[in-house]
């Protein structure tokens, strides 16, 4: 039994529709998880934390792109560097880069032995993570490797309110710098 032309051309678009519906299935499903009412996620401040010494970082301070990581970098940091308020429903991130300069085994060596350490409200942070050792790629630093040391900060884990946050940096040379700042968390700062 023989086809007709329009059979034979249903046929050849048939694998071409199935993948039209199936593109747009998975479309549908990552709009459908976008952040509930604009907040920031998990996804948005992992996102920068990781990127903060990468070209998604220097995109950010550019104000190039609106994906994840800088999103995660506007308004998702806890500043070290000043009295910042926040939306309590969103997740946020502590976080500090450390530099090295010379090669990568030596930025690294180096790198491998600053310590860290966070306190909120006189409280020690528990848990942070580190990023790998990547190139510094920032405006006016060349030739330094970087890597970032921080939290995740969960909504609800910290209470509304006025918090103190507290910033140690040691490094091998015996150098230990401290940098003190608040911040605020309160529902009325998530407005979108």
């Amino acid at each position: 039994m023989s086809s007709t032309p329009f059979q034979s051309q249903i046929r050849r678009a048939l694998p071409v529709i199935a993948a039209l519906a199936l593109a747009l299935a998975v479309a549908g499903r990552v709009g459908a998880a976008t952040p509930a009412d604009g907040r920031i996620t998990r996804g948005a401040v992992t996102a920068a934390f990781q990127a903060r010494t990468t070209g998604g970082y220097v995109n950010g301070l550019k104000a190039h792109t609106i994906a994840a990581p800088v999103r995660g970098l506007q308004d998702g940091r806890i500043s070290i560097f000043g009295d910042s308020m926040l939306c309590s429903a969103d997740w946020h991130y502590l976080a500090v880069t450390v530099l090295g300069a010379g090669s990568r085994h030596v930025a690294g060596a180096y790198l491998d032995q600053v310590e860290v350490t966070f306190a909120i409200d006189g409280a020690p942070v528990g848990g942070t993570m580190r990023t790998a050792i990547k190139p510094f790629v920032g405006t006016g630093i060349r030739q330094q490797f970087g890597v970032s040391v921080g939290k995740l900060v969960a909504p609800g884990s910290i209470a509304d309110g006025e918090h103190a946050l507290e910033t140690r940096i040691t490094t091998p040379d015996g150098g230990t710098e401290t940098i003190n700042a608040t911040f605020t968390f309160a529902p009325d700062a998530c407005a979108l």
